[in-house]
């Protein structure tokens, strides 16, 4: 182990008060569907939320598990995995505690239940190759090719001459009105009622808040009251190209594409510390967009052309994909 937070290594618990899993079974529960999974997820959850409590704590009540685990021959199990020994070595101990059987018995478990049910919950095929890992070669192998579509480099011309030169500021409600109009329109945000968007944005008086770099501005914009009876809505993904375009260095778009390239690539490689129902906390979101560009190595390119990159992949992976979160 390093210095890194246990949670790091965590493929269920990423610490949460509750059981997500269990919260989510109740939900489906209602409606008569299949929680075997789900169930099965919340028991790994437990588990890793004691092992990374005891880590904090210096893991020295790990360590008769430890030698339990020493004792049948199991250092060498899986070691490529990035599983902690001390982890693998909790999940043994609750095994035989409950099962009657024996260390291959242990073997599949482990295999077949504690690393395929998260992505199993996620994902119900693999969506990309296992050999397949982000680089600088395929960011640039992507972003060579959203250059050579015409439609998307000629609508982000237009955006751009719209956003930086013709309507650079937020004071005026037809500068805004005209901006929510284009990107609605483009992005296919389904905004039934733009006026009262505009005018939302208006009151929030943004200008600064967007020069300054505040993600709290997102979400902001994305709670807005909307139609004839003022129903409350939230414009998440809206709101994040809306910044974006005005300060696309301090501001990614959220897109149900990038979301599930960074859930299936975090729950493949195990980087960061985030979850599909805290995405929608833009904070959360962009750290997760950092945490992706440290890991693979990808500082050199900028936000704009990681969710270039992210979002076409996404796109060819999971177009004709059935999701399942």
């Amino acid at each position: 182990m390093t210095d890194i937070n246990p949670i790091a290594y965590c493929l269920y618990y990423k610490g949460e008060e509750h059981n997500p899993f269990e919260e989510i079974a109740e939900e489906c529960e209602k409606y008569h569907l299949d929680v075997s999974l789900l169930h099965i997820a919340a028991m790994f959850w437990s588990y890793e939320r004691i092992w990374h409590e005891e880590m904090l704590q210096g893991g020295e009540k790990l360590q008769r598990c430890v030698e339990d685990y020493y004792r049948t021959g199991l250092e060498d199990f899986n070691i490529k995995d990035r599983i902690p020994l001390e982890l693998k070595a909790l999940l043994y101990n609750r095994f035989m505690h409950w099962q009657e059987a024996g260390v291959e018995d242990f073997k599949k478990w482990y295999k077949e239940q504690y690393l395929e049910t998260i992505r199993r919950i996620y994902y119900p095929l693999p969506p990309i190759p296992a050999s397949y890992r982000p680089s600088t070669k395929e960011v640039a192998h992507y972003i060579a090719k959203w250059n050579s579509l015409e439609n998307y480099v000629n609508q982000e011309h237009a955006l751009d001459r719209l956003f930086f030169e013709l309507c650079p500021e937020n004071k005026r409600i037809e500068d805004i009105l005209v901006k929510c109009a284009a990107l609605n329109d483009f992005y296919s945000t389904n905004i039934f009622d733009i006026h009262s968007v505009a005018q939302h944005i208006l009151a929030l008086d943004i200008d600064e808040r967007l020069e300054s770099g505040d993600l709290t501005l997102v979400n902001d914009i994305s709670l807005c009251r909307v139609g004839y009876n003022h129903e409350l809505h939230f414009f998440y993904s809206f709101a994040t190209k809306y910044c974006s375009h005005h300060k696309p260095e301090s501001y990614a778009i959220f897109d149900n594409y990038v979301e599930k390239i960074l859930l299936y690539f975090q729950h493949r490689d195990h980087f960061g510390h985030f979850r599909r129902t805290n995405l929608r906390d833009y904070k959360v979101y962009m750290q997760a967009i950092q945490d992706f560009r440290t890991f693979y190595g990808l500082e050199k390119y900028t936000i704009k052309q990681l969710d270039q990159y992210m979002w076409q992949l996404g796109k060819h992976h999971f177009m004709k994909r059935k999701y399942r979160a």
